[in-house]
């Protein structure tokens, strides 16, 4: 499927899908990862520790494996789909970076005022992954 869209997709929106993907696996997997095998969780702007499934807490063992995740995912997508696979990678990677501790702040500092739910935290970092990849493959053309 990978080798079909190979060269169909515009630059952008084949970083775009790909970072989006990346995104919301990386949050995934270091959410389930940090419930799992989480040691000492913590609210991530003030360092503040809490208990284990603490919504908006992050541990350094949950934000490692995710991290991991969404790098195998770059990685993959370089592998597979040839068009500039290092500056691609490089974006989808920095892209998903800034996503994810702009999640992570976020959660830190609406979640116990607000209320926010644990969506919307992915939401508000997966769209900040996606607005910065979208930026860099436009400028990187």
């Amino acid at each position: 499927v990978c080798r079909g869209l190979s060269g169909t997709l515009p630059f952008w929106l084949d970083l775009s899908w790909t970072t989006l993907l990346s995104a919301v696996v990386t949050q995934r997997v270091a959410r389930e990862a940090g419930l799992v095998h989480g040691k000492h969780p913590f609210l991530f702007p003030q360092g503040q520790p809490v208990p284990i499934g603490t919504p908006g807490a992050v541990s350094l063992e949950g934000t490692f494996l995710g991290l991991g995740a969404g790098v195998l995912l770059a990685l993959l997508r370089a592998l597979l789909l040839p068009p500039a696979p290092w500056i691609g990678t490089s974006i989808i990677l920095c892209a998903v970076a800034a996503g994810m501790t702009s999640a992570g702040l976020t959660a830190g500092y609406f979640q116990r005022t607000v209320g926010a739910a644990n969506r919307s935290i992915d939401l508000v970092g997966s769209g900040i992954a996606v607005g910065i990849s979208l930026l860099c493959s436009l400028l990187a053309r």
